[in-house]
């Protein structure tokens, strides 16, 4: 594997502008009208309320209010990898944002990544999901 900074080829297919520009800006800007919106307008999660299991996304919204009040901390301890991967996308997009207008070099990574990075995401779901079962029981 191999990380490389290289102008964006004729025909290749162009991530930053799809998936960081669209969709995930897309999604920020959800969030942001999301963490303005009164609790009452935030539907209960289906999975806790017929299983009264969380699932693994359950205290995302709590997390989310807790960020917009500055509780940082007890944001990341609330829902650790929603939060990060907030933050992961913010990063993300800011980057694609910069690529895209400025027509700059793109970060490619050459070689196999495709199984290892889900495996990852799999790890880091059950894991977190895991750490909802076990501490954030509300």
């Amino acid at each position: 594997m191999r990380i490389e900074w290289r102008k964006l080829r004729e025909g290749e297919d162009d991530y930053e502008r799809v998936f960081g520009v669209c969709v995930l800006t897309a999604l920020l800007l959800l969030t942001v009208i999301a963490a303005m919106l009164p609790e009452r307008f935030i539907p209960p999660c289906f999975l806790a309320q017929v299983t009264h299991i969380p699932c693994p996304t359950c205290g995302s919204y709590r997390a989310l209010m807790l960020l917009k009040t500055g509780h940082w901390g007890a944001a990341i301890r609330t829902q650790p990898l929603m939060v990060l991967a907030g933050f992961a996308a913010l990063i993300y997009a800011a980057y694609s944002w910069i690529v895209v207008l400025g027509r700059k070099p793109r970060l490619r990574i050459k070689g196999r990544v495709g199984r290892p990075f889900l495996l990852l995401m799999i790890a880091l779901v059950l894991a977190n999901w895991l750490y909802v079962l076990l501490f954030c029981r509300s």
